[in-house]
């Protein structure tokens, strides 16, 4: 299941949604789900500040570390290649899970385009799959 093509423009200090994949639904408990998620991304501004990126289930960030709790991090006024993020989850559920990418920044003098870069013609996807164990 795929979904992409969205820009997100943000200079927030808290997590924004980005993007969601269509939800899934394991079969089993023992499924893993294989979250990849790969996008364009710019700062605008040339500051010390950081802009990150994120994978949520539901309403949970699933980072479990990294700084800001994010899996991809840019420093503000540097050149950027996007970002690939691929991350597998043991949710333990055979409820539908929708899994997300939220942005922020550390603060609110960075702005940060992500999805977008005119440098990489690209767009923002995001892709999940199970995997049955």
């Amino acid at each position: 299941q795929t979904s992409g093509a969205t820009v997100t423009t943000i200079s927030a200090t808290t997590y924004a949604l980005h993007m969601s994949a269509p939800a899934i639904t394991p079969s089993a408990t023992s499924s893993k789900i294989l979250i990849m998620h790969s996008a364009p991304a710019l700062t605008l501004s040339n500051t010390s500040n950081m802009g990150h990126a994120t994978l949520y289930r539901g309403s949970t960030n699933i980072t479990t570390g990294g700084h800001g709790s994010s899996f991809a991090t840019y420093q503000g006024g540097s050149p950027l290649t996007g970002t690939n993020i691929i991350y597998l989850d043991s949710p333990s559920s055979t409820s539908a899970l929708t899994y997300s990418v939220y942005v922020k920044t550390d603060n609110t003098g960075l702005t940060m385009v992500y999805g977008y870069n005119s440098g990489q013609p690209r767009a923002s996807t995001i892709t999940v799959m199970e995997i049955g164990v």
